[in-house]
């Protein structure tokens, strides 16, 4: 089983396909393969699939908050108790969308973790302010900051 995130700086997407392909790995298929080899791509996920997938909790049926986690045990699972192989991806239709506004509760914990505020652009204290110049450069400096975190 190999995940790759399409947002993977480390292992581009274009490495990740042509390694499946190298391994003869069925290339985001939900159809079998005689060697239970499979490939997917998860959507908006950057290194290390399977803690930096989080997924939409919308019911307590889900054991895991990663998507990258929940192939992987329906992977096992499927395969060792019933010799199905093919993985379950249909979290991947539960991913967070990225919150560049950050105005999930997910962004304002990562904001209140890294800068002691849960307002991660400094909107609501600058919104009066006229001048915004000096705000811009704090503002792609965070945005660097966060992107150099996340895929780390």
């Amino acid at each position: 089983l190999l995940l790759n995130g399409d947002l993977d700086p480390q292992t581009p997407h274009w490495w990740a396909l042509h390694s499946a392909q190298g391994y003869g790995a069925n290339i985001d298929e939900s159809t079998a393969n005689d060697k239970d080899r499979y490939f997917y791509t998860i959507p908006t996920a950057p290194h290390f699939v399977m803690f930096a997938s989080p997924i939409v909790n919308v019911s307590n049926e889900y054991d895991y908050e990663n998507c990258g986690f929940m192939i992987m045990k329906s992977f096992i699972n499927n395969g060792m108790d019933y010799g199905n192989w093919i993985p379950d991806t249909d979290c991947t239709k539960l991913m967070l969308p990225i919150d560049f506004e950050g105005t999930t509760d997910t962004s304002k914990g990562v904001a209140m973790a890294l800068f002691n505020t849960s307002d991660l652009w400094n909107i609501e204290q600058n919104q009066d302010s006229a001048d915004h110049g000096d705000n811009q450069a704090i503002i792609w400096a965070m945005i660097i900051g966060l992107i150099k975190i996340l895929i780390e």
